[in-house]
């Protein structure tokens, strides 16, 4: 089967992303009825009966509004809203109570509650009150983002809303930035937009590639590339000098150690908040290794550590880059896919992305491009034994078998799948590309 369209909010696993998501502590039925009469069907909403289980599901899943119903004490309705902003901290909150006390709501509202309603509720006045939080909130739209780099950066995820709450916080400060990055993650990208948000946003952004200066005899080329971008007088630079506002610094670890250890040292000299007014603010870029956490901890206090999340980090945001992608390579390829099969789509969830974001960008440009019809099918997206292995091992796990049998049985079944929709149905064909015989090829192994 396949997703009707990717903007749809209501129809299956990916319009589900889409919709605003919220969860609900409540231990008075009534409530509940009128919460879910409320925002029901525009809204998913979750409802506990027990704090912990909240928690629980805000650390694996972030939600676009959390509402706390503290009907029987005060003191513990604000001790619950403290563990939601201490597993979200960008929760928006909206408290309810039934004991109309005017200084429990003056700080609530202190301590950053969005919205305090009291019992007896309407219906209605809850939906606006949610619907005004809505209205203002959305996932980037505290930070200037380019349009042609929206797609890597919109979803809900928890890992993705700390992400965006640390960066609109690293932009706005004077510290230069370290911006850890796994391979595939774009730094340019990101390091565009601190620029965009930061201070010197009305200067130019300016990049050095170090991986152009690997050869030893370039180590003094760089740091004269290096003066002309902040200045001639690296201890005393005047704003009149600086032809740049940041400079993103790539590719470190392409220079031989010695080379590498005299950019980390120059750095770690500074003091914290020597860096001259007028300055470019420099974003260097970093792997997550372990050399470079030891690089990292050398600049501890002068620089701001910055973590970019890999894409495995935020497996229910893939529906959402994954739509945002097929929309900009229909716009390229004069195409209309707006849509994705449930086998393709679990498998691009499932899939670890060692390439990360430029690797499913690739794979959708890919699909788009070879797709049939407006819907991706596992025969137009080009998937390898490496998904196939990371779908069929979820899918084994997620039944609650770990025998590894199974697990083979599951890969076995879902190869077979996938190259008889290749190869039209034509079970000779996938018997030769197996060598295997066609009996065994038809014969259904279940899980033991």
């Amino acid at each position: 089967t396949c997703y009707n369209s990717l903007k749809s909010a209501h129809e299956g696993f990916l319009g589900a992303f889409q919709m605003r998501k919220v969860s609900v502590f409540s231990q008075d039925p009534a409530f509940v009825a009128i919460t879910e009469q409320a925002l029901k069907p525009e809204c998913l909403v979750k409802i506990f009966s027990q704090p912990d289980k909240l928690l629980d599901h805000l650390k694996e899943r972030s939600a676009d509004l959390v509402i706390i119903d503290n009907d029987r004490d005060n003191a513990q309705g604000l001790q619950h809203y403290k563990s939601v902003k201490t597993v979200m901290p960008r929760a928006k909150v909206i408290m309810v109570s039934a004991l109309n006390d005017v200084s429990h709501a003056v700080l609530s509202t202190k301590l950053g509650v969005s919205d305090y309603l009291n019992k007896p509720l309407e219906s209605e006045k809850l939906s606006q009150a949610a619907g005004r939080i809505f209205a203002a909130l959305s996932d980037i739209s505290a930070l200037v983002i380019p349009e042609a780099y929206r797609p890597f950066w919109k979803g809900a995820s928890t890992s993705l809303d700390n992400f965006l709450a640390q960066l609109h916080e690293a932009a706005a400060s004077e510290k230069d930035i370290v911006l850890f990055c796994e391979p595939g993650v774009p730094g340019h990208q990101l390091a565009e937009i601190i620029h965009l948000n930061g201070p010197a946003r009305k200067k130019d952004l300016s990049v050095l590639d170090l991986s152009s200066f690997e050869k030893e005899s370039s180590e003094s080329m760089f740091w004269n590339s290096f003066k002309q971008m902040v200045g001639e007088d690296l201890q005393e630079i005047s704003g009149n000098q600086v032809p740049a506002g940041t400079v993103f610094m790539d590719g470190l670890y392409s220079l031989p150690e010695h080379f590498r250890s005299s950019i980390v040292d120059f750095f770690s000299g500074r003091k914290p908040g020597e860096r001259t007014a007028g300055a470019p603010r420099i974003v260097l870029k970093m792997s997550k290794t372990e050399e470079a956490r030891q690089d990292s901890e050398r600049l501890k206090g002068v620089f701001f550590d910055l973590y970019a999340p890999a894409l495995r980090e935020r497996r229910e945001d893939i529906p959402v880059i994954a739509s945002e992608l097929m929309k900009k390579y229909c716009s390229k390829y004069g195409k209309s896919v707006n849509a994705a099969a449930n086998d393709v789509l679990n498998m691009f969830i499932s899939y670890d992305w060692p390439g990360n974001y430029e690797e499913l960008d690739a794979v959708i440009g890919n699909s788009v491009l070879r797709a049939r019809s407006s819907c991706v099918m596992s025969y137009d997206a080009p998937i390898d034994l490496k998904m196939l292995l990371a779908s069929s091992l979820r899918e084994a796990l997620s039944d609650n078998d770990h025998f590894l049998v199974s697990a083979q049985n599951t890969f076995k079944r879902n190869l077979i799948s996938l190259l008889s929709e290749c190869s039209g149905k034509d079970m000779e064909a996938v018997s030769k590309f197996l060598d295997s015989p066609k009996n065994l090829l038809l014969d259904d192994p279940r899980p033991l």
